[in-house]
This record gives structure tokens, sequence and C-alpha cells, in this order.
């Protein structure tokens, strides 16, 4: 999809979770690495991972451009998140931007696509 950038936010605490969700093993990857995977076959810009400050993740796919940026106060929660994701996305080539969280293990790249081309044309999207 032409001038589609990723945000995934995986800065949160996971409070509930006990361990950082973007660090749970999923099918012998981390979620995080598959929801990246994931997003950047549906988009072709960069991947944007938005993390907390200081955050630091396992190894992210080497086989897609992915760009970590760090959320500049802790806390805030997803909204904060979601305003340095679509800050860093305005610095790179991209008309769009799909934005999910890290805990989308079965987030589906046709999905994706979908929403986005919704808002290319600007229009309702229905899933099925």
């Amino acid at each position: 999809m032409d001038g589609v950038a990723g945000v995934v936010l995986a800065g949160g605490r996971s409070t509930r979770m006990g361990s950082p969700k973007a660090e749970l093993v999923w099918h012998g990857s981390t979620v995080l690495r598959r929801v990246i995977g994931i997003v950047a076959r549906a988009v072709d810009g960069p991947v944007l991972v938005v993390a907390a400050p200081g955050q630091r993740f396992a190894a992210l796919p080497m086989e897609v451009e992915v760009e970590v940026v760090h959320d500049p106060v802790e806390g805030r929660g997803p909204l904060q998140g979601l305003a340095v994701g679509l800050a860093a996305a305005a610095n790179v080539p991209s008309e769009v931007a799909f934005v999910c969280s890290t805990d989308l293990p079965l987030l589906h790249p046709t999905a994706v696509r979908r929403i986005v081309r919704g808002m290319q044309a600007d229009v309702d999207v229905a899933l099925p």
C-alpha cells in the first residue's frame, strides 16, 4: 500500500500480565516480533515501534524496516504513545499510518490492508 507507515504501541506497563506483553513468547518468537512482521507485510513504509522511556526489546526483525521511538514521559498511557507514534510517522514518507498495540498476535495482514484502504478511500470499512 503506497505511503503507509505502521505504528505498533509496545510501551505499556503490562501490570495485569505481570511481564511485558511485547516479550511474551508466541510460537517460537515474541509477540512484538510477530506483530511487526504482520504489519510490515501490509504497509510499504517503515514500522515504528513506540517504547516506554528506556525500554529495550529483544532482537527485532532485521528483514523489515523497524524504527523504535521512545515516549519521552512514562505513565501517560496509550494516547501519549499514539501521539509519539503519529509524530514519528509524520517524519517518514507516508500519507497514512496504521496503528495497533503489540498484543495482537492474531492480527492478519488482510485486515490491516482493508483498514488502510478504507482510510485512503475515506469510507467505512467492513471487516468480515
